[in-house]
């Protein structure tokens, strides 16, 4: 909301400063804020957590569709339960989602990171994979741009692999003393 930001006559017990005062508080960000329809531009949203069911591979990018079950935290401080009719990745106008953190992800990029379409990574023996089933994510129900509801969430993709059984060893001359 923009509103006059200074008056310099006053008007009974609103004067200049009373104004001022007024501004400060009804307009703190100057009329500067960014102005979103929050509907239309996926910016309202409804989050619920979720707990990842399966993942599947979008083609060959290193980038997956995930289905999801919603889910509440039980009594326990890390115990998370099934929502009894809550929302699922196939049931009550549930979708698969997405993976925002994924969304850069091509055939050849994952995170910036040069890849091959299976994921694996120029270091033999590590691969990026899907967020693993089981993880609790913050899911998101969100519009994309034609309006249509979409489910989201962001969690990083586990690394997988181990170093080379073999050492490395690297010879090191002291040089004489």
């Amino acid at each position: 909301m923009t509103m006059k930001q200074t008056i310099t006559k006053g008007l009974g017990a609103l004067t200049p400063s009373a104004w001022k005062d007024i501004v400060a508080v009804a307009d703190p960000t100057g009329g500067f804020e960014a102005q979103v329809n929050k509907a239309a531009e996926g910016g309202s949203r409804k989050t619920f957590n979720a707990v990842i069911t399966s993942s599947t591979k979008d083609g060959s990018n290193v980038r997956w569709t995930y289905a999801w079950t919603q889910v509440r935290r039980t009594t326990g401080t890390l115990n998370f339960a099934a929502v009894a009719s809550g929302l699922t990745s196939a049931t009550n106008g549930g979708k698969p989602a997405i993976n925002t953190l994924e969304a850069g992800n091509t055939s050849v990029l994952a995170y910036g990171f040069t890849v091959v379409s299976s994921g694996d990574l120029p270091i033999a023996g590590f691969t990026f994979v899907a967020v693993p089933n089981g993880a609790v994510v913050e899911m998101s129900i969100v519009r994309d741009s034609a309006g249509v509801s979409s489910f989201q969430f962001s969690a990083p993709n586990p690394i997988t692999g181990a170093c080379p059984a073999a050492a490395i060893e690297t010879p090191i001359d002291g040089g004489g003393f």
